[in-house]
Parts: structure tokens; sequence; C-alpha cells
């Protein structure tokens, strides 16, 4: 049997306070998904988890700070596992201050996609929520809480990348910023035409070397098809976590990512049958990856980009399908 990871997510809650028209949850494109099943119990979900070994657990949603038990929540497993991060549009997080929710966090995770007001606005679809946002996160830096930025880089705010991140300079307390390429998944697959052009997300890789010259912070990118990109961009581009983690949402469904479809319900089947799958064994083998990726002298590294992009499973990068014939620019010599 495959052995179980130790790193899950949980998505805690699915109701949100924003709307953003970029979201990847599935759940969002299917009104009746969230308004006719109930969900589970967050606290069951946990348990199962802690069950199996988990000890890095991150919370998301929807937005969790809207689950109406998020503190006790918090403060269970903050003694449970070993490292709790909660992923979070960061609105919220001033009306917790005066709880004991901040001490049992290790790392916040804040979604800030620009700092121009306008830009914000229009990608959240929310009125004054910029204000709010930026209200929590100088209060985790005033407090002295660790935290992480969390970016979802398209067009709309592509020429904002650069000096949203050289705001955070100065803060003490921040981590990362970790720079997302914008998918058509869930919500997002109704604006695909806000997606980067390969180009643009060839100079937004150069752009983000350059500010990991300025800033002391580390700055990370989202999963690409690192063919597509010069060698020492490729240094920049993470290999995919899918297969080496996995997700539960709210109604128990376990997925592999947390933008892939469910394979069935923890309440139904046991987490280590899940793991032991087919799907899984085979999502671990490069074997499964198209022909045009078989080729090139990358493929246990990349294993095809973004699996979930094109495919509700897992499937080849959606960026490699439409700039396939791009791939010999960056000197790989595939065949």
């Amino acid at each position: 049997m495959n052995s179980i990871p130790a790193s899950a997510v949980i998505e805690i809650t699915p109701h949100c306070n924003w709307n953003c028209f970029y979201c990847a949850n599935l759940w969002k494109i299917k009104n009746d998904y969230s308004e006719h099943l109930p969900t589970k119990n967050p606290f069951d979900i946990l348990n199962k988890l802690l069950d199996v070994g988990v000890d890095t657990l991150k919370i998301t949603g929807g937005e969790p700070l809207l689950y109406d038990k998020i503190v006790d929540f918090c403060q269970y497993a903050y003694h449970e596992v070993k490292y709790l991060i909660l992923s979070t549009n960061g609105s919220l997080i001033s009306k917790y201050q005066h709880t004991s929710l901040f001490k049992n966090i290790d790392r916040w995770d804040v979604s800030f996609n620009s700092n121009n007001k306008q830009t914000f606005k229009q990608m959240c679809q929310g009125p004054g929520e910029y204000e709010k946002t930026r209200k929590g996160i100088d209060l985790l830096e005033s407090n002295e809480y660790t935290f992480g930025i969390s970016l979802t880089a398209m067009s709309t705010n592509y020429s904002d990348i650069y000096p949203t991140c050289l705001f955070f300079k100065n803060f003490q307390y921040i981590t990362d910023i970790g720079i997302n390429f914008f998918r058509t998944i869930g919500k997002g697959k109704s604006n695909e035409d806000k997606s980067l052009t390969l180009q643009e997300l060839r100079s937004l890789l150069e752009t983000v070397k350059t500010i990991k010259t300025i800033c002391t912070f580390d700055i990370s990118v989202d999963v690409f098809p690192k063919c597509l990109v010069d060698e020492k961009s490729r240094e920049l581009i993470p290999d995919c976590s899918m297969g080496e983690m996995f997700a539960i949402d709210a109604w128990g469904n376990f997925k592999l990512c947390p933008s892939s479809v469910p394979l069935g319900n923890i309440f139904d089947k046991e987490i280590e049958e899940f793991w032991s799958s087919p799907q899984v064994r085979n999502l671990q083998k490069v074997s499964w990856l198209p022909e045009l990726c078989m080729n090139c002298p990358l493929p246990g590294k990349c294993k095809g980009g973004c699996k979930v992009s094109t495919d509700p499973l897992f499937g080849c990068d959606s960026y490699l399908l439409k700039y396939k014939e791009k791939r010999n620019e960056t000197n790989l010599n595939c065949q």
C-alpha cells in the first residue's frame, strides 16, 4: 500500500463573502451542490485525517473565517498537528483580533491580488474589501504573526504584480508571496480571455527573478510546463504536489488536488483505500503522460505541468497544449 502523505487540505466551508470571477472551486459552477447537499462536521473530517497520520494541515474554503466554530476548530487542530495553516481572503481577520484564534495558527495565507484598489475590487467583486484585507494584513504584521501572500496572476492584474510585491518589501513577518497562474477551472471557465499569454508568463518569471534580488522574503510561482521556459526560469517552477498530498472538501469528498474532481467520500470509504487506488498509483507514474511529453528530458520532474487545467482528474497542462510548438524554443531538443 502506498504511504499516505502527512500533508492535507481541508476545505472547511463552501461559503464565501467574495465572488471572485477566477475562483477555481468546482462547486462554484454547480449551484445545486451547496444548496442541497449537507456539509459534514469539520471535526469529524479532522479526526479521520488525524487517524491516518496527517500532521501538516491547511484550512481553506470558501472563506474559512465564515465557519462559526473556526476558533474552536483551530484550537483543537493546533494541538493535534505539527503545523497549521489558515488560508483566507483576509477581509474578516480583524473580526477575530480579540479571540484566541491567532495563537492557534502557525501561519496565515492571505489572498491579495493587487495593491491597486480598483484592480482588487474588480477581481474580488466586492466593495470595500481592499480596505478590510489591508486592515487584516496590517493586524498580522503589527502583532508579529507569520503570514504569506497568495496572488493569482492574470491579465487583469498583470501590470500590478511587480509593485504589489514591492509593497511588502519592508514587512517583517511576511514569509513569502506565492504567485499562482490563472487557470480556467471552476468559475474561471467563463473567463478564459483573462489567462496570461505565454510571452506574458515568461516575462513574469523574469520579473520574479528581479523581485527575488530586492526582497528578503521568498517568491514562489505555480506549477507550469518546464519545457516552455528557459533553464533559469525552470529553477523557479516547483514540481506538482498532486499525488504527494490530498484534500477533503466540506462534504467529505476525497480529492488529489483542491481543484480536482472528487474520487469518492471518506465517510463511505477509508482514506487508506483512496490512497492505494489505481488513480493514485497511475498518477505517481509517468506512463499516463501524453505522447508530446514522453520524449521530453524532464518528464519525471514536470509531469505535464498543472494536471487539472485541462482534465478534471489529471491531464496535460493547458499551456502545453496551446503552445506545444514553442517547446523547442527553450533548447530541450524535444523530438
